[in-house]
């Protein structure tokens, strides 16, 4: 069976992978070979991944995608840290993983990316990916780590002051509603405390409860009905929150100015109707943010979410990349 003919069959069940059913997409996978991803050891038939014999080897993504040789090998080490689970989920094809370093891999001096932060215009230099900081320690010692998906390093524009912006990315998670359940008490109580007296989460709609399953966890989910949000998204963000500000400090100490923040793909109304779940979602992570900076002290949250069309509409990305995720 044809790449496109896999991919017409997975729209059947994922509408997402319609941004794929195309015949620019086709030419640049033309040297690949689609497989069913692996769910619990079950073959899906709502995700496609791209076979390597080598994992640990990205040529076959710089061959796929025109990539730049020499920059982009040591970011794919950083992106999937020698991890081979890491490597395997990177190359589904509506990996949240694989947009990020693919769009950002080659930000540099030679080809830095200008964003606006704050009302600042910011030139960005060196990107990082996969960066660790440390959240706490659960119930039964183990640590918690939020991993974010690529850190940002350059310079205000007009005064030359260090920025770095922490930046989680997203592609089609949000278009999945729904509670999030197993969150630590011993890691994230207060934290989510403090947002519930602020009320921040109230005017998120949302609640945060013990979870009758699991001793020592909590809910995140609806204060009524059934949870029509990402509330996974929130939560991530509750986790990068912790970590940003515990890493912060460290950065400051260096002369930077720090921003937590998150960029997502915007889908078609074929895909996200009317764009409600992306609305629903940049409305929630805009609360948060509110309420996230009123608790901050040593470092700042974006408080509007970056698109990644939006990001890279001016920005020169390598083509087939551009034209991969239709920038």
């Amino acid at each position: 069976m044809s790449n496109i003919q896999l991919i017409e069959n997975i729209v059947k069940n994922s509408p997402l992978y319609s941004i794929f059913n195309r015949p620019e997409v086709d030419d640049i996978l033309r040297n690949a070979t689609l497989t069913p991803t692996r769910w619990r050891g079950i073959p899906s038939d709502r995700s496609l991944s791209i076979k390597c014999d080598d994992i640990k080897d990205p040529a076959d993504l710089i061959r796929l995608f025109g990539l730049n040789s020499k920059s982009f090998p040591t970011k794919y080490e950083e992106a999937t840290d020698g991890d081979g689970q890491e490597a395997r989920r990177i190359r589904t094809l509506h990996s949240s993983s694989l947009i990020s370093l693919l769009c950002f891999y080659d930000v540099s001096a030679l080809k830095p990316l200008h964003l606006t932060v704050d009302g600042r215009n910011v030139s960005f230099t060196t990107p990082c990916f996969e960066v660790k900081n440390p959240v706490g320690v659960d119930e039964d010692g183990q640590a918690h780590n939020s991993n974010i998906d690529v850190v940002l390093l350059g310079n205000d524009v007009q005064s030359g002051k260090p920025v770095v912006l922490f930046l989680e990315s997203k592609f089609s998670e949000y278009l999945n509603w729904g509670k999030y359940s197993k969150i630590s008490k011993r890691v994230y109580e207060n934290i989510y405390s403090r947002l519930s007296d602020s009320g921040c989460l109230e005017q998120m709609g949302l609640k945060i409860e013990d979870n009758p399953e699991e001793e020592g966890y909590s809910v995140l989910a609806s204060i009524k009905g059934r949870t029509l949000h990402y509330a996974g998204g929130i939560k991530q963000m509750v986790s990068h929150f912790l970590g940003v500000q515990n890493v912060a400090n460290e950065y400051r100490n260096s002369g930077y100015d720090v921003y937590l923040g998150e960029i997502l793909y915007s889908f078609p109304d074929s895909i996200d109707n009317s764009h409600d779940k992306f609305d629903d979602y940049c409305r929630l992570y805009g609360t948060l943010a509110k309420g996230l900076n009123g608790l901050a002290a040593n470092f700042k949250v974006v408080e509007q979410c970056f698109t990644y069309q939006d990001v890279f509409r001016e920005y020169d990305l390598d083509h087939a990349v551009k034209t991969f995720y239709s920038l």
